[in-house]
């Protein structure tokens, strides 16, 4: 595993959207800012029919480095919320 994390940065759209490596990301921790307009957010591991991670209302989402099996998916219950994820990969 990488000790370099990187962070991907995810707003203005409801839409479903895959962000991180294809395969091989290692979740560290999520932020989510919903200060400008709330509303609840989902998360998948395996893209848009992956399998649901988190759902729900919450600030900041700290993992221990779980590996994903697919990319990860994020869906925001409005368009003004902000999230910024802290993701590595496996070399």
């Amino acid at each position: 595993m990488s000790d370099l994390t990187k962070l991907f940065h995810h707003t203005g759209t409801t839409s479903p959207t895959d962000i991180g490596p294809p395969s091989t990301g290692i979740l560290h921790s999520i932020y989510i800012d919903s200060a400008a307009g709330g509303g609840d957010v989902t998360l998948k591991d395996g893209g848009s029919s992956g399998t649901i991670i988190f759902q729900g209302r919450a600030n900041e989402l700290k993992w221990k480095g779980v590996r994903l099996d697919g990319q990860l998916n994020i869906a925001l219950g409005n368009a003004s919320q902000r999230i910024t994820v802290e993701m590595s990969e496996l070399l």
